[in-house]
C-alpha cells in the first residue's frame, strides 16, 4: 500500500457519497493485490505438485550410482 497527498477531485454530498467514493477507491487498490496474492498462492501449489517428481528423479539417479 502506499499513501499520498492529491488534490480532491470529487465532491459528495452526503456522508453515505463520501464513504462509497473512499470504498471504491480503496477496492481499486486492493483487487490487483488480491488478484498478485492469488497469482503467487496458484505457483506456489504448481511448485508443490511438481516438487515431488524432480525429487524422485534425483533420489533415484543418486541411488543408480
Amino acid at each position: 500500500m502506499t499513501w499520498a497527498t492529491k488534490m480532491q477531485t470529487e465532491v459528495a454530498l452526503s456522508t453515505t457519497e463520501a464513504e462509497l467514493i473512499v470504498m471504491s477507491e480503496g477496492l481499486r487498490m486492493a483487487i490487483p493485490l488480491v488478484n498478485l496474492i492469488k497469482e503467487m498462492a496458484e505457483q506456489e501449489i504448481r511448485d508443490l505438485i511438481h516438487a515431488p517428481r524432480y525429487a524422485v528423479k534425483s533420489l533415484s539417479t543418486m541411488q543408480a550410482r
